[in-house]
């Protein structure tokens, strides 16, 4: 993209503020695209690893005798079936099994999120910024000083609404460090109430790799912005600049609904 000169600045202002807007929020994904819970904020992972998360363990460790008495009461209380040696081993290996993952389970945890996160630093590094200005001409110039104000205000709107999704996200994976001992305390409940702990850790793969889906959502988005110029499909020269600014606008409107529909493709696709 060529830059304005001092005078068309004067006369663009908006087009300068909005790609600013823009550009770091790509910069800021950039950044943050490979990086853990770990290392996104290591004070608040401190804080919820040493001073939060015990209390979660103790009240997931209490709960886990609890839910073992559920699943047994549910057991004895089957006049079909009644309580059998081979019930009362199975529901056993789940207590076991329950107490394991939630004892061990912030070491899967990181496991995991350093997986997500090598994949979508490698994935993110072909991200390519398919807002070009390439054509300065009259009409270019004539769209930012007249509708300079709609293409800032694009810019602002969608920068945020990337920037809250991807962010969200560590909110989110925070929360469920904390809720993963209450949700895996569920696992000898018998059916119906383990389900919280199998919902739980759908929530824990969909939340985790979810930056993987984005990191990909960029890069074809943006691919297929870039192959298309309308200014070209106009075949009009005197106004490429024009289209390509509206181009650049749809552009952004385009990848951030790419990025906004992650949630709803993996939920659709891979039930999460």
């Amino acid at each position: 993209m060529d830059s304005f000169s001092v005078f068309d600045f004067t006369i663009t202002p908006f087009y300068y503020l909005g790609m600013c807007i823009w550009k770091v929020m790509l910069a800021l994904i950039g950044v943050t695209a490979g990086e853990t819970p770990q290392t996104f904020s290591a004070g608040t992972w401190n804080y919820i690893t040493q001073s939060i998360y015990p209390l979660f363990l103790s009240i997931g460790s209490t709960l886990l005798n609890v839910f073992f008495c559920v699943g047994y009461l549910r057991s004895v209380s089957n006049l079909r079936d009644g309580m059998t040696l081979e019930m009362f081993i199975e529901l056993l290996i789940k207590v076991a099994l329950g107490n394991l993952v939630i004892q061990s389970i912030i070491p899967i945890m990181e496991q995991i999120f350093n997986l997500a996160g090598g994949i979508s630093q490698m994935l993110v590094v072909g991200v390519d910024n398919p807002f070009t200005q390439n054509d300065l001409d009259g009409g270019a110039i004539f769209f930012y000083a007249v509708f300079g104000i709609i293409f800032f205000a694009v810019c602002l709107v969608c920068s945020v609404t990337i920037f809250l999704t991807v962010y969200g996200r560590y909110l989110q994976l925070y929360m469920l460090v904390l809720s993963a001992p209450v949700a895996l305390s569920t696992i000898p409940g018998g059916p119906g109430v383990s389900q919280t702990a199998g919902a739980w850790f759908k929530t824990l793969l969909a939340k985790t790799f979810s930056i993987v889906v984005i990191a990909l959502a960029l890069i074809i988005a943006s691919k297929m912005c870039a192959a298309i110029d309308y200014g070209q499909l106009a075949g009009i020269e005197s106004v490429d600049g024009f289209l390509q600014a509206v181009q650049n606008i749809f552009n952004m409107l385009l990848l951030t609904a790419a990025v906004k529909g992650v949630d709803e493709y993996m939920r659709r696709t891979f039930a999460l």
